[in-house]
């Protein structure tokens, strides 16, 4: 993985979710949930949807997930989320729908 990206990564989880564990930000990107994500969340972790490249680098990790850095532990917990981009870039949509819609 990309030291750069790992780092930007890890900087963004650890500012915006510093009291939400993998789980919890897996479980509120299934269900769109508005109260735990805000939108400049969603917008930032659009950037970080894993590559395929970095799926299959996870997918070859055997070891004790616990063990992983903050990003590839995070990495590892939404690789799996079917549409992980596209459903990012509906929430956000949705969450900033009323504000784009103002600007028309």
């Amino acid at each position: 993985m990309d030291p750069k990206r790992s780092k930007n990564c890890a900087i963004m989880l650890k500012s915006r979710f510093k009291k939400k564990t993998e789980m919890d930000i897996y479980e509120a990107i299934l269900k769109m949930d508005e109260t735990i994500l805000t939108p400049s969340d969603v917008t930032a972790m659009l950037e970080f949807v894993p590559t395929p490249e970095e799926g299959v680098l996870l997918d070859g990790y055997t070891g004790d997930k616990d063990l992983l850095p903050v990003t590839e532990k995070f990495f590892m917990t939404i690789k799996n989320i079917n549409g992980l981009g596209d459903r990012l870039k509906c929430f956000d949509f949705k969450l900033n729908f009323e504000e784009k819609l103002s600007d028309v």
